[in-house]
């Protein structure tokens, strides 16, 4: 559905490695383990993955992790106008917000 709505090759790509980062990172093998409590904890704690090895770990902007929740808010919208999974989980995990 995306390769087929004018988006370009980098934009696929990059939609692409946010889903296998965000399910690599709660552990998902099926659908059934992307889960709305997963995926706040993995938002929550998410850090930059390109830290160097040693380094502290530094965490993502809020654009990032919203980037990331975009991603798979989209993957289960399409899931759920598929008829291939009954909801939207992702629908329950709230945008990252900048700090007051």
């Amino acid at each position: 559905d995306v390769r087929h709505g004018g988006t370009s090759e980098a934009y696929h790509r990059a939609v692409a490695a946010r889903l296998a980062r965000v399910f690599s990172g709660i552990g998902a093998k099926t659908l059934r383990d992307v889960t709305s409590d997963k995926l706040k904890a993995f938002f929550r704690k998410m850090v930059d993955a390109r830290v160097k090895e040693g380094r502290a770990p530094v965490p993502v902007s809020v654009t990032t992790k919203n980037d990331h929740r975009a991603a798979v808010y989209t993957f289960f919208q399409w899931l759920r106008k598929e008829k291939r999974h009954p909801e939207n989980v992702v629908e329950r995990v709230p945008r990252a917000e900048y700090p007051k």
